[in-house]
């Protein structure tokens, strides 16, 4: 069985998300994806507590959805090397999206967390996945394998936030019952 590893904030956790943990996962032939929400500690404008992001995450029931708890139980946020290794899975890939690929460099250990952990890079928009391996990790562009084709729009979590905070309709954009507990918990008012 294979693992794939799939950090983020989730704050909230939208369509998209799942929306890619469902494609990857049969793309990988039934793979499991962990979704790995960051610790309260990493430093992200509004990112509400990691207890609300665990339950909205664990609201969505999948038989290859799993979600972790690894960073969250840290009074620091771990390096994403260091979470992976602390998994212990066999046949574990990370999964995030193309924006990331670049800051990768900036990434504790990139270069190790690469040829290790083999990214399993989401294009995101119009980036060019494969121009900006080519321009910045040239050594390792055979570690990388790109998956185009599932995200056509720029609703991000923050857009999704922002409109909740607004007091705006987000049906389109959150599954009902992650909308039910973020109106129940009070998430994301204005006065939060």
């Amino acid at each position: 069985m294979s693992y794939i590893a799939f950090p983020g904030c989730f704050n909230p956790p939208t369509y998209t998300h799942f929306a890619i943990a469902a494609y990857v996962s049969q793309y990988f032939n039934g793979a499991k994806i962990i979704f790995i929400p960051v610790s309260d500690k990493y430093s992200k404008w509004n990112l509400i507590d990691s207890k609300h992001r665990l339950a909205m995450l664990k609201l969505i029931k999948n038989k290859n959805f799993l979600v972790s708890d690894i960073e969250t139980k840290y009074d620091t946020q771990p390096k994403t090397i260091q979470t992976l290794a602390k998994l212990n899975q066999k046949n574990i890939r990370l999964l995030i999206g193309s924006d990331n690929l670049l800051n990768l460099k900036s990434w504790y250990k990139y270069e190790e967390l690469i040829i290790k952990y083999k990214p399993i890079i989401v294009e995101r928009g119009a980036d060019n996945a494969q121009k900006i391996i080519n321009t910045l990790y040239p050594k390792y562009k055979q570690s990388f394998e790109i998956i185009k084709g599932i995200i056509h729009s720029h609703d991000s979590s923050t857009f999704i936030r922002d409109n909740v905070i607004k007091g705006f309709n987000c049906d389109f954009y959150l599954p009902d019952k992650i909308i039910k507990y973020i109106k129940k918990h009070h998430l994301y008012e204005k006065n939060n």
